[in-house]
């Protein structure tokens, strides 16, 4: 699925797609970050990267060391409230940001994807690092002159990101309309 672009995995492939997965999880046709979260696999790293903290790191150390390492892959952060998710989460993202990657972010509810972007856009400034530009996937029109624009459709959000006007998008996971197709 990862050499597809975007926008060419149409709902009518979806489940042809989410069902070849599931009955050839080897299959390099379809392998890529999608399968690896998918099957609870650990994220893929480059070569003489590991999961594990060094002496002195912590975790949040670990997640921006992990976020540069990772190989077509995806690092899922998850647990309870007050973990500090938001905080690992966007300082990271200002750590990939900051080596000149672009980021994708989703989550199941628009108000925790905004969280995590708001928090981005405070830390990069906190932190120095320059041409953070966020945005938000979102079902409405879409505002800009923010300091998270949000879009309202999904060829305006490919189109953003292939430019370079925005290295950081949030969009829903999930079934819902609002997800980059």
């Amino acid at each position: 699925m990862r050499n597809l672009p975007v926008r060419e995995l149409s709902e009518a492939r979806r489940p042809h797609c989410v069902f070849r997965l599931a009955i050839e999880p080897e299959n390099p046709a379809i392998d890529g970050a999608p399968s690896g979260a998918s099957l609870r696999n650990p994220p893929r790293l480059l070569e003489g990267h590991s999961l594990t903290t060094g002496p002195g790191q912590t975790v949040v150390d670990l997640a921006e060391r992990l976020g540069l390492a990772l190989d077509s892959s995806v690092l899922p952060i998850q647990g309870p409230p007050g973990a500090g998710k938001t905080f690992t989460g966007s300082r990271m993202i200002c750590e990939l940001i900051r080596n000149g990657r672009k980021v994708g972010i989703t989550a199941v509810g628009h108000k925790v994807i905004r969280k995590l972007l708001d928090e981005v856009v405070q830390d990069a400034i906190e932190l120095g690092v320059p041409n953070i530009a966020c945005a938000h996937k979102t079902d409405g029109e879409g505002e800009v002159g923010q300091a998270v624009r949000e879009i309202g459709t999904n060829d305006e959000a490919l189109h953003e990101l292939q430019v370079g006007a925005v290295n950081v998008l949030g969009a829903l996971h999930g079934s819902g309309r609002e997800r980059i197709s």
